[in-house]
């Protein structure tokens, strides 16, 4: 028998650290494409394209 408390780290701990895990992969993603070279020599060449 299951116990409320195995109940509530399955149901509510594990989707938060889950959706926290996700939020902060996509967060440091987006942090490390915004320093690589690429993303420099993106917005540099953005006035030239448009």
């Amino acid at each position: 028998m299951a116990t409320p408390r195995v109940f509530f780290v399955l149901y509510v701990l594990k989707p938060l650290f889950i959706f926290m895990y996700f939020c902060g992969h996509s967060l440091l993603l987006t942090l490390a494409l915004r320093h690589t070279p690429l993303h420099s020599l993106y917005k540099s060449a953005l006035p030239f394209t448009g």
